[in-house]
């Protein structure tokens, strides 16, 4: 696997975290193998959310990450945030 450009990673973590509901992206791992990429992010969330909410705002995080990128992978691992973390209110 190959490193991707530093500038690629932020455009994938901003296009993430101004998701409705990201609190944060507390890891984002993102390699090019051949022709696509992998993406493993971890996002904070609030603590409220049930598991449906959850499983939605995973789905829009992956649609943003393919905004950012061709034809990516990706893992992500929802948690809840650690308390006083608070979403933004863009999106």
């Amino acid at each position: 696997m190959d490193e991707i450009p530093v500038e690629t990673r932020r455009q994938i973590m901003r296009e993430v975290e101004q998701v409705p509901g990201v609190l944060a992206v507390e890891q984002a791992r993102v390699r090019r193998a051949g022709a696509s990429y992998f993406a493993d992010l971890t996002l904070a969330l609030p603590r409220r959310f049930t598991f449906e909410h959850t499983g939605e705002l995973v789905r829009s995080a992956t649609e943003a990450v393919h905004r950012a990128l061709l034809r990516p992978t990706l893992s992500s691992t929802p948690f809840p945030a650690r308390p006083g973390l608070k979403a933004s209110s863009t999106g």
